[in-house]
């Protein structure tokens, strides 16, 4: 977990999939990678940019050229926000450590997406979801928030107005994990080099990666020194992409036990 402010491992295998444990994921500014971005819908308006994904939003441009895209400007205020994760074990544990720092959060209504901090007078609280912790700082609509680091690197990397004011919170730890089918063709490969050096990905055949990490990703593949890589989106349920055929393996990141 990060504490973010704006300028004024171990793998769990999932059933019949191998989890090849990588690296942690760093920060900075890799180089910019061969991967190709790419729909799991293909439209037929599609055909004519070779199926990749059109890029019509913030995350998606900066996903598909590497570079930081800057929001609107944000309404002016003369108030000072923080945004919270809203829910789940990252939520509960943010609000252990504000409590540990002899903070209290004080909501009246749990409905509510607001509330505030009676020792910190002046400051408004804002819960929102994890990824929108860190667009909502880009936009600048909050101006702090804690936020786990996949976020920020998926998301944020790269953008000189953003400050990590302290990247070691100590709780809500995830590490990046390849699920790798058992069977077939990969029933051989029990490490990542044994995944990049297969004969089998080439310019005209490359591996297809599902993933909901596409920064992390493209940047993970470029550092070792995968050359034929195609994305795949999904939101949910990745492991059924290699099982359906339309994946080879997936990318994700799983939570510390």
């Amino acid at each position: 977990m990060q504490l973010l402010g704006r300028h004024i491992g171990q793998a769990v295998p999932t059933k019949g999939r191998r989890s090849v444990a990588v690296p942690p994921t760093k920060r900075g500014h890799g180089a910019r990678s061969l991967v190709v971005v790419a729909s799991l819908t293909r439209r037929p308006e599609d055909e004519a940019t070779g199926g990749k994904l059109l890029m019509n939003s913030m995350d998606e441009e900066a996903a598909s050229t590497g570079a930081v895209v800057k929001p609107y400007r944000a309404a002016p205020r003369d108030t000072l926000r923080m945004g919270l994760p809203s829910k789940g074990r990252m939520a509960e544990d943010t609000q252990q450590l504000l409590k540990d720092c002899a903070l209290s959060v004080y909501k009246p209504n749990p409905r509510q997406y607001v509330a505030k901090i009676p020792q910190i007078p002046g400051l408004e609280v804002w819960f929102q979801r994890a990824s929108d912790v860190v667009r909502k700082l880009r936009y600048g609509d909050i101006d702090l928030g804690i936020v786990g680091a996949d976020m920020f690197a998926e998301l944020a990397d790269g953008d000189d107005d953003l400050v990590v004011c302290h990247e070691a919170l100590g709780f809500g730890q995830c590490h990046l994990a390849l699920g790798v089918p058992m069977t077939g063709k990969f029933a051989a490969v029990t490490s990542l080099d044994a995944l990049r050096a297969m004969p089998d990905w080439t310019a005209e055949s490359p591996l297809r990666v599902v993933t909901g990490y596409h920064n992390i990703a493209k940047r993970f593949f470029a550092k070792h020194g995968f050359k034929h890589v195609v994305l795949l989106s999904a939101d949910g349920a990745l492991e059924a992409a290699p099982a359906m055929g339309s994946a080879d393996i997936i990318l994700d990141l799983s939570a510390r036990v």
